[in-house]
């Protein structure tokens, strides 16, 4: 998957996934998006086919409402320390590579949000959609 790393989340969680995974990484400081305004890294992501992670859901839910507009996916983690932002992320890819077949994960992310908590208890929705009642 091509994932977007949006600049809440530990750029050691970021590094972590590059060196680890097979999984196309970006951050914001990576293309000088570095205090880039919440639209702007949508737009970002949509251009360059990434799925964004963000602990920031609120308010790229409220980016992601309309239902005439495609987005390519939203992972949505807690603001905690590095180790269990890296736990919280393994556990929503998991999900994500257990639910999708046959689709590709990366396509199965479009317009989906996927929301790991704290304890890395995972849920998923179509977003707009079923998961609008949850924003």
């Amino acid at each position: 998957m091509n994932l977007f790393f949006d600049e809440c989340v530990s750029a050691s969680a970021a590094v972590h996934f590059r060196r680890t995974t097979r999984h196309a990484t970006c951050q914001t400081r990576d293309v000088n998006m570095s205090g880039a305004s919440d639209a702007d890294v949508l737009a970002h992501c949509h251009e360059f086919d990434h799925t964004l992670i963000t602990i920031n859901g609120r308010d790229f839910r409220k980016l992601c409402e309309n239902p005439d507009q495609l987005h390519l996916g939203l992972i949505i983690i807690p603001s905690v320390a590095v180790t269990n932002q890296i736990c919280c992320i393994k556990a929503a890819l998991a999900r994500i590579n257990q639910e999708a077949p046959p689709e590709t994960p990366q396509d199965w992310m479009v317009n989906r949000v996927v929301e790991a908590d704290l304890l890395s208890a995972v849920t998923h929705a179509q977003f707009p959609g079923d998961y609008a009642h949850k924003a």
